[in-house]
């Protein structure tokens, strides 16, 4: 029988609970079988804000990943030459795993970008959008661009719990010298300070 997938893809530069947190919880809502997180090789929207290497944001997500049954973390966007795009991606996972019932889950952050994703409407024809709450701002209520994207991303609206972090936030507080156990895993932060990351 197949299984129902959710697909988190992000910079992860680095992962935090706040991702694992949207992850986690659309996860149980949704009733995925499993999440697969797929850190990018190169971010459209960030091409010059990535700051650790496609290898180190794959080691940190996998380490963050290990506690969680139900995440597994796949390399295919850092594998892949170029800008990581999701449609191809999908046009990728599809047909290697044709039993199995494909999502993408997004942080609602994000959802002003996703008009901008290449083939959009091909994405939406081929999964189904879930779009956690990342912050106390319901990021969906201004949105503004194409009517048929707006109501697919309202229609995949979820009320996950809020935890504001960002990862912009995170490589200043290390930068800082100061605490983040509160914010990322005790592994990725172990990670972090071996390999002298964002300092």
């Amino acid at each position: 029988m197949g299984k129902k997938i959710g697909l988190y893809g992000g910079t992860f530069d680095p992962i935090h609970f706040g991702h694992l947190n949207l992850a986690l919880d659309i996860q149980e809502m949704k009733g995925f079988d499993e999440v697969w997180l797929i850190p990018t090789g190169v971010n459209p929207f960030k091409i010059d804000q990535t700051v650790a290497s496609s290898e180190d944001r794959l080691a940190m997500t996998k380490l963050a990943a290990e506690e969680f049954p139900e995440l597994f973390v796949k390399d295919l966007e850092i594998k892949r030459l170029g800008i990581s795009y999701a449609i191809d991606s999908l046009n990728e996972l599809i047909p290697a795993y044709p039993e199995y019932e494909f999502s993408i889950m997004i942080g609602d952050d994000a959802a002003a970008g996703f008009f901008r994703w290449k083939s959009v409407k091909e994405v939406v024809d081929l999964v189904d959008i879930c779009v956690g709450r990342r912050a106390c701002q319901n990021f969906l209520s201004n949105l503004e661009g194409d009517p048929e994207i707006l109501q697919i991303l309202k229609k995949g609206y979820l009320e996950t719990k809020i935890l504001e972090i960002s990862s912009t936030h995170i490589r200043q507080r290390v930068q800082q010298g100061l605490n983040c156990h509160h914010l990322v895993p005790s592994k990725v932060l172990d990670y972090i300070s071996k390999n002298q990351l964002y300092l």
